[in-house]
């Protein structure tokens, strides 16, 4: 056990989904015993109210769950492959925010906070985004 926080973000869709949890379970060992995890991730949420509301998120809610993934994939594709002409791996592992959720309890995190930020404008691509802290 070496850190008291570890924050993460931006990264976990860009892991395979069946990679995802080998990753949090070796991230878990190297938390001190109260340690957190700080998780500012590509997401949305289908029950909670965003933080930032904004006309792009309001027009992104009205689409299908199926329609918002895809738009996800897209800006994401458009923000690292083409903007960034990064070799990120883009699996396009997302999840909603209760997903998140779920995925963590089940490897046995607590969740202390859970948040959905909405769109952002300053970061380096606009996008949905959530976040959750977590405690071992």
């Amino acid at each position: 056990n070496i850190a008291d926080t570890i924050l993460i973000i931006d990264m976990l869709h860009h892991v395979e989904k069946n990679d995802q949890e080998k990753l949090l379970n070796n991230i878990k060992t190297k938390l001190t015993k109260k340690g957190k995890i700080i998780f500012f991730e590509y997401t949305f949420s289908n029950h909670k109210d965003p933080v930032l509301k904004t006309e792009m998120l309001s027009q992104f809610m009205q689409l299908t769950l199926e329609q918002r993934f895809g738009c996800m994939s897209i800006m994401d594709w458009i923000g690292n492959i083409l903007i960034n002409r990064s070799q990120t791996p883009m699996p396009y592992s997302y999840r909603t925010l209760e997903d998140w959720e779920k995925f963590y309890i089940e490897l046995g995190f607590k969740i202390i906070k859970s948040q959905f930020i909405g769109f952002t404008e300053n970061f380096f691509h606009p996008g949905p985004y959530g976040l959750l802290i977590l405690k071992k």
